[in-house]
């Protein structure tokens, strides 16, 4: 259903990416005609548009359990990785009117689903979507670029388990890929890894380590990341309690991280958000409470009799 138009910045990226990243991403096969995307139309007169994608050797990180602190931080290298090649790319994509899956959406995807829910459910969401309005002004300044949309734990191919440390060896599907910050990109990477780990924060923090080593975040932009993170999970149990609202079939691959982000988002519920940002701070090197500074010099001016 998507625009001619969307489509062909998609192919631009993936060919953009192939060089710099050095295959890390697909490449893409053409038709005998040189052309990346394939049109065919079938007996009923519907027009079908295809390409065709390398393969990538790797499993999803949906499926790697552990997931050890080298794999975390190596996701948050290749993100960075990734983020600086999006970066490189001339152009913009057009335009996505009311997409629901980008990031600075969330705290509206949110606020329309709040009706679905009740109980503790409600309560969730309800608190995440609080923190999301009062960062919000914080996204103002943190600047645009193509950024990948959707990193979620289907979408990063890592190596099997036996064959050495596990890393990441793939990125993959820009169907998402839109203008935005780039840090929207790491907090949606950490959303999803950090599904299913025994010390979310913990992973929360090695994965904004690995990028901060890779490309330096600035100070606003780690201080977004938990924030970020939350809200993704949110939006995504929103996304899916529309779609069960609006159709009996639901396809289980749309919804297939609703359980573990509702448990995610229960265990996230009683964390300070202050203690969550100040871990993610120290990971990339700041003082874990911003005013610490201050008072360590005030501290140390006083005299002690």
């Amino acid at each position: 259903d998507e625009a001619d138009a969307i489509l062909q910045v998609e192919v631009d990226l993936m060919k953009h990416l192939v060089k710099a990243t050095e295959g890390f991403a697909p490449d893409m096969i053409s038709t005998t005609e040189g052309d990346f995307i394939a049109k065919h139309r079938d007996e009923e007169g519907r027009e079908h548009r295809v390409r065709v994608v390398e393969y990538l050797e790797g499993g999803l990180l949906a499926h790697a359990r552990p997931r050890s602190e080298a794999l975390l931080r190596d996701l948050g290298r290749r993100v960075a990785q990734l983020s600086s090649a999006l970066g490189a790319y001339p152009d913009h994509p057009p335009a996505r009117i009311d997409f629901d899956w980008a990031m600075g959406r969330s705290g509206l995807v949110m606020e329309r689903g709040l009706d679905l829910f009740s109980g503790e459910q409600l309560e969730l969401v309800q608190a995440v979507h609080d923190a999301w309005t009062r960062r919000e002004p914080d996204f103002l300044g943190l600047g645009s670029q193509v950024i990948h949309g959707d990193i979620n734990d289907h979408n990063v191919l890592v190596s099997a388990a036996g064959d050495g440390p596990r890393r990441v060896t793939g990125i993959i599907d820009l169907g998402d890929a839109h203008s935005a910050p780039r840090v929207f990109d790491l907090g949606i990477a950490i959303a999803y890894a950090i599904l299913g780990t025994p010390d979310p924060l913990i992973a929360a923090a090695t994965i904004a380590r690995g990028f901060h080593e890779t490309t330096p975040l600035a100070v606003d932009e780690i201080d977004v990341l938990y924030s970020l993170a939350r809200a993704r999970l949110g939006a995504s149990v929103s996304i899916s309690a529309w779609r069960r609202q609006e159709s009996v079939e639901v396809d289980e691959y749309l919804t297939v991280s609703e359980q573990p982000a509702w448990d995610m988002l229960r265990r996230l519920h009683d964390v300070p958000e202050r203690l969550a940002e100040g871990l993610i701070r120290d990971a990339c090197g700041l003082q874990a409470c911003p005013r610490s500074a201050v008072l360590v010099k005030w501290l140390g001016n006083q005299k002690v009799e």
